[in-house]
């Protein structure tokens, strides 16, 4: 398992340190080990820097809001109440759907032409002619929607999951004392489910760190709009690069993603 799982990560770690190519437009050259320069080149990028600090806001959004959300669905599907089984297939569903198909979906619903969002909008007043996104500096906030979308019904698996392994002789005990919902959530469900935090919380940043698939199908659709205000995540940015034959840049943005994902589980491993 360590050497399946170990040598493509040393090497393609490696990889980022050279200046190897695979054809495309540049042509082939000789490997050779280069140093820091794709490191300097990408981080100098104007295009990967506004990438970069946009994933970043739609992480932070999406693991933010999906484990509020995630803690409010689980809690009801842990009641009981008729047809429960039905509402928690129902609850996790989306967990079936394709990341890619997520992406064209969204794209469509955000197209201006053919999309519904644009409608509410106008009928709203918001906008005042269909053309998404008016404002590029929220455009997080409609790209984290379909990774919120996507990410909730994991997370609230976890959680449920969680929330039944707690025993319920302490739950009993709280409301006989008097505590209601709220003080019964904060001193014996949220206690009893906080381990769960330090798994959900880099899991769901590491996800959309990396996730590609739904981002491409997303740009690619309504997300031409997206495109156009300065869209350009680093898994989308590594694949330009990758299409162009540049093995070693598109490698050293893996790396730079690398490096903010163990980053970000050593921060939940210490505040758990």
């Amino acid at each position: 398992a360590v050497v399946l799982g170990g040598y493509p990560i040393v090497t393609g770690i490696w990889v980022g340190f050279t200046n190897e190519r695979v054809g495309g437009v540049f042509g082939i050259v000789k490997t050779r080990f280069i140093g820091l320069t794709n490191f300097r080149s990408i981080i100098e990028d104007p295009l990967f820097r506004g990438g970069a600090v946009l994933i970043l806001e739609i992480a932070g959004a999406v693991v933010a809001i999906t484990y509020v959300l995630a803690y409010l669905q689980a809690s009801l599907l842990n009641m009981d109440f008729p047809l429960r089984r039905v509402v928690r297939t129902i609850a996790l569903l989306p967990m079936a759907v394709p990341a890619v198909v997520v992406g064209e979906m969204f794209g469509y619903l955000y197209d201006p032409s053919v999309g519904s969002v644009d409608g509410w909008l106008v009928r709203l007043g918001l906008v005042k002619t269909p053309q998404f996104l008016p404002n590029a500096s929220f455009r997080w906030i409609w790209i984290a929607i379909p990774a919120i979308w996507m990410a909730l019904p994991f997370a609230t698996l976890f959680l449920l999951a969680a929330m039944q392994g707690i025993d319920g002789e302490q739950l009993e005990a709280a409301t006989v004392d008097g505590a209601g919902w709220a003080r019964r959530f904060w001193h014996v469900t949220f206690p009893g489910t906080r381990g769960a935090l330090a798994a959900i919380v880099p899991l769901s940043f590491a996800a959309q760190m990396l996730d590609f698939d739904m981002y491409l199908a997303l740009f690619g659709q309504g997300g031409g709009n997206l495109a156009s205000v300065g869209v350009n995540i680093p898994t989308v940015y590594a694949y330009q690069n990758l299409s162009d034959g540049l093995m070693g840049r598109a490698a050293a943005t893996g790396d730079l993603v690398l490096v903010v994902i163990v980053a970000a589980f050593g921060v939940s491993r210490y505040l758990s």
